[in-house]
């Protein structure tokens, strides 16, 4: 049992593993650009405001806090959220870029933590169900470094965009529209929902994705 379940943990991903855990590791890249992103916009927004800038930076989490339980509880698909979360947070994206105010901008801050619940719970799920056991630690560290590039480069997307364009709605303008073109490839290449949360194949298999 030791040396087949050694041989499982080393089973490559197939085409299909690197077609699912790379489409939810580039949500969770863009999730977290656009979490980062502000950082170096942020002084021109709000100036010599640091309680406003934390609330706008707490409004996030806060409400992804709320919204994770109701995806992981919903019974919807695991594809169905982490498409849903993706298409949300491009429109989220998009809000941020043009709001007009500390309301608009601090309600379209909040509602993308909901559109990271989504990608998060549907993606991570969708990883879990969908690969073998041996080749799910592998797909969740694929997925798990989109993550970190996004919080890596977030900053950097932001600060070069906006200094180059000299307005803060382009880098989120050009972020959502990023969202959107992921969402279309999500609803065109990933499995139908039914399909991507049966149960997993056995060790040595992977199911379809496309």
């Amino acid at each position: 049992a030791v040396a087949s379940s050694h041989r499982h943990a080393n089973m490559p991903l197939t085409e299909v593993d690197l077609i699912l855990s790379t489409s939810v590791a580039a949500a969770l890249f863009l999730d977290f650009l656009l979490v980062t992103m502000v950082i170096p916009i942020l002084p021109a927004l709000l100036p010599h405001d640091p309680l406003r800038a934390g609330i706008l930076f707490a409004a996030k989490p806060l409400c992804q806090m709320l919204f994770n339980p109701l995806f992981g509880a919903s019974g919807l698909p695991h594809a169905t959220m982490l498409r849903a979360g993706t298409l949300l947070g491009g429109a989220c994206a998009f809000a941020q870029g043009l709001a007009r105010g500390y309301r608009g901008l601090l309600a379209a801050r909040a509602l993308s933590g909901a559109a990271s619940a989504g990608v998060m719970t549907g993606g991570m799920s969708l990883l879990l169900s969908s690969h073998a056991e041996g080749v799910r630690a592998q797909a969740v560290a694929r997925a798990l470094l989109g993550l970190t590039l996004g919080v890596s480069l977030g900053p950097v997307w932001g600060g070069v965009v906006f200094d180059a364009s000299g307005s803060a709605a382009v880098p989120f303008c050009l972020t959502g529209a990023a969202f959107v073109l992921l969402a279309a490839h999500q609803w065109l290449a990933l499995a139908p929902p039914a399909a991507a949360d049966t149960p997993p194949p056995p060790p040595g298999s992977s199911r379809a994705a496309v």
